[in-house]
C-alpha cells in the first residue's frame, strides 16, 4: 500500500470512529454507508454486537441514570437519528454536522442490504399487528429477504425461561441480524443483557416497527430535517407524550448550555 493510500485509509478510520459525548452519552460519527457495511459484515461473521439509536429523550435518561448511560456508551455503535441531538453535538464540539438518518430508514436500508447479501433477519418487539404489517411490507419490497424470526414479546418484563426460549428460537432460526423494537430503555437493556447469548448483530429501532408497518404515520422528511419530529409525534399522541416532551426538552437545552459553558 502506498503512503498516500495508507494515510487516506487511516484518516477515513479516524472519521468513522469519531465519537463525542452529549451530557455524558456517547454519540458516534459514522457515515451510514460505512455503518451498514460494518453491521452486515458483523452479522455474516456471527459476531455479537449491538447498536443504539438514541434521541433527546434517551440522552436525558442517560444523563439521569448511570446504568442506562453505561449501556448506551458500551454499545458497538451509537448513531443518533435525532436532528436536534446531532446539531447539539456539532455546536458543542465545533465539528461538522452529520445528517441524521431516521431509525425507520436505517431499518429499511439494512433489510435491503440483508436481502442482497443473504443475511437472515429477525424482528423482536412491537405489537403483533406491527409485526405482521412489517413482514408483509418487507416481503413485498424485498422478496429475497430471509425473515427467519419474528415475535412480539409481552409488554411486561420477560421471565428468565421466557427470555431463554426466545433466544433459543432465534438461534435455531439462524438469525444473524436482529431488529429490536421494545422502546427505550427496555430495548437497550435487553440487548446489553443478551449480547453474550446471541451470536449476531442487534439494533434497537423502537418506533421504527410501527412506522414501517404503517401502524403509525412517520413525520415527513422535511419535518425531520427541521428537527420537529417531536412536535409531529406530540400532536399525534398528546396524552402519552406531553409530559415527556414538556419536561425533557427544556432540561436538555439548559444542560447542553451548561456543558458548552463548562467547556
Amino acid at each position: 500500500m502506498s503512503a498516500l493510500n495508507f494515510l487516506s485509509s487511516f484518516a477515513s478510520t479516524l472519521t468513522i470512529m469519531q465519537s463525542h459525548h452529549v451530557l455524558g452519552m456517547r454519540v458516534d460519527y459514522a457515515p451510514k454507508s460505512q455503518f451498514y457495511k460494518e453491521i452486515i459484515s458483523r452479522a455474516l461473521a456471527g459476531q455479537a454486537g449491538y447498536c443504539c439509536v438514541p434521541n433527546v429523550h434517551q440522552c436525558i435518561l442517560s444523563y439521569e441514570n448511570p446504568d442506562h448511560r453505561r449501556i448506551v456508551n458500551s454499545a458497538d455503535w451509537v448513531l443518533s437519528d435525532s436532528t436536534i441531538l446531532q446539531r447539539t453535538r456539532s455546536w458543542l464540539y465545533g465539528v461538522p454536522l452529520q445528517t441524521p438518518v431516521r431509525g425507520a430508514e436505517i431499518m429499511i436500508d439494512l433489510c435491503a442490504q440483508a436481502a442482497g447479501r443473504g443475511v437472515k433477519v429477525g424482528f423482536f418487539g412491537a405489537s403483533p399487528k406491527s409485526i405482521e404489517g412489517l413482514k408483509l411490507r418487507l416481503s413485498q419490497g424485498y422478496p429475497s429477504l430471509n425473515i427467519a424470526f419474528a415475535a412480539s414479546p409481552p409488554f411486561r418484563a420477560l421471565g428468565a425461561e421466557e427470555n431463554d426460549q426466545f433466544l433459543s428460537d432465534m438461534t435455531a432460526a439462524g438469525v444473524q441480524l436482529l431488529f429490536v423494537g421494545m422502546g427505550c430503555p427496555k430495548q437497550e437493556t435487553w440487548m446489553a443483557l443478551n449480547r453474550d447469548k446471541f451470536s449476531g448483530a442487534m439494533i434497537g429501532v423502537g418506533a421504527a416497527f410501527d412506522f414501517n408497518a404503517g401502524v403509525v404515520k412517520a413525520a415527513p422528511a422535511t419535518i425531520h430535517r427541521l428537527g420537529f419530529d417531536w412536535l409531529w409525534r406530540l400532536l399525534a399522541e398528546p396524552r402519552r407524550l406531553f409530559k415527556r416532551y414538556m419536561t425533557t426538552s427544556p432540561k436538555f437545552i439548559l444542560l447542553a448550555i451548561r456543558q458548552k459553558m463548562a467547556a
